[in-house]
């Protein structure tokens, strides 16, 4: 499980991505873009987003025109989606920030094909219910990006591993701790101050849906 350092490449980041590194190390230095685990990384986001969501709307896109005309039965576009179609969004979904237009742009494009570009015969929040309740368990992406964002925040409080990418966090929200992160209340001023875009997105979700204190015992 060693490096193999001639296909190894390196970045140098924050206040060290001004500095030139080259031939230090033994390894090759770049100041561009580097690509690992499929996720294009890189400090501008919109070439992140350009290299990273766009290819793979694109991709999620050509599947649903694929089996648009295979004349698929309601259940039969659910399988669909569920199997080939959303399944290129989430993992790039689940480590880079996404912009709300993009998230709505596939909820919409998933009612669309569901619908076949029709006016849709069923209201999206029926649709969405689980069979005994009369819908078709169809997934919306917003809820998939929410559930993500909001399951980071399990990660950010598990004391049972010490997770060297928590000191990033900790850095970009100090002098909160991460508990104090995650259970205080803060002005969205000060959510905007999160550095991180994605960890922004993280707080912002968790602070609007987290459940208000209803007993003594829960604020002390």
């Amino acid at each position: 499980m060693r490096l193999n350092i001639d296909k190894t490449i390196a970045k140098p980041i924050g206040s060290f991505a001004h500095l030139d590194f080259t031939g230090r190390f033994n390894l090759n230095w770049t100041n561009g873009p580097i690509k690992a685990l499929g996720i294009t990384i890189c400090s501008d986001y919109e070439v992140m987003y350009e290299e990273n969501i766009l290819p793979r709307l694109k991709s999620f896109d050509n599947i649903l025109m694929m089996w648009h005309s295979r004349g698929l039965s309601l259940k039969g576009k659910v399988t669909i989606l569920k199997s080939l179609g959303l399944p290129k969004l989430i993992y790039p979904m689940s480590v880079l920030p996404i912009p709300s237009l993009v998230v709505e742009i596939v909820d919409n494009m998933i009612i669309d094909f569901m619908w076949s570009q029709r006016t849709p015969k069923v209201k999206k929040d029926v649709i969405i219910q689980s069979i005994e309740s009369g819908g078709l368990k169809v997934h919306r992406f917003s809820a998939i990006v929410e559930t993500n964002r909001i399951a980071w925040i399990n990660r950010i409080l598990d004391d049972t591993k010490d997770s060297k990418w928590k000191c990033i966090l900790k850095s970009t929200i100090s002098p909160l701790s991460l508990r104090h992160f995650t259970e205080c209340h803060l002005h969205p001023s000060i959510i905007d101050k999160i550095k991180i875009p994605f960890y922004r997105q993280v707080y912002e979700l968790w602070n609007r849906f987290r459940q208000e204190p209803v007993q003594l015992k829960e604020i002390m």
